[in-house]
C-alpha cells in the first residue's frame, strides 16, 4: 500500500468537510491507526483545552518536524487562516511532545 503523507490526508479530509484535523488523524490511513498517533492527538487536545480553553472545532493539529528528538505538532487556530496581523500575534503554536506522546515537552509560539 502506498503511503500518503499525514498532512495531505488531513488536508483532504478538511476540504471534504470531515471535521477537525484532530478527529481525522486518529483514523487516517497514513498512520495505519497507530496507537501512538491517537495518544499524541489526545495529549494535545487535553493540553489545548487546559491551557487555551479552545473548542476542538476551532483548531487543527498537524504533525511537523521536531528539533528535540521527540515529535512536533502545529496547533493551528482557525482565526490564523486569514491575513496575519502586523507584527505577528496569531494564536497558533508549535508543541513538542516526547516520543511516546505521554507529555508535552515545550510550547513554541510562531512569529
Amino acid at each position: 500500500m502506498a503511503k500518503t503523507p499525514l498532512l495531505v490526508t488531513i488536508g483532504c479530509a478538511l476540504l471534504l468537510g470531515g471535521g477537525t484535523a484532530s478527529s481525522q488523524t486518529n483514523s487516517s490511513p497514513a498512520n495505519g491507526g497507530r496507537s501512538e498517533d491517537t495518544a499524541c492527538i489526545r495529549l494535545i487536545e487535553s493540553y489545548v483545552a487546559k491551557t487555551r480553553g479552545w473548542d476542538k472545532n476551532d483548531y487543527e493539529i498537524l504533525e511537523e518536524g521536531s528539533d528535540l528528538g521527540g515529535r512536533g505538532f502545529s496547533v493551528r487556530h482557525a482565526s490564523d487562516n486569514g491575513p496575519r496581523p502586523r507584527g505577528g500575534g496569531g494564536k497558533s503554536f508549535h508543541l513538542e511532545v516526547d516520543r511516546e506522546c505521554r507529555k508535552v515537552v515545550t510550547e513554541l509560539g510562531y512569529q
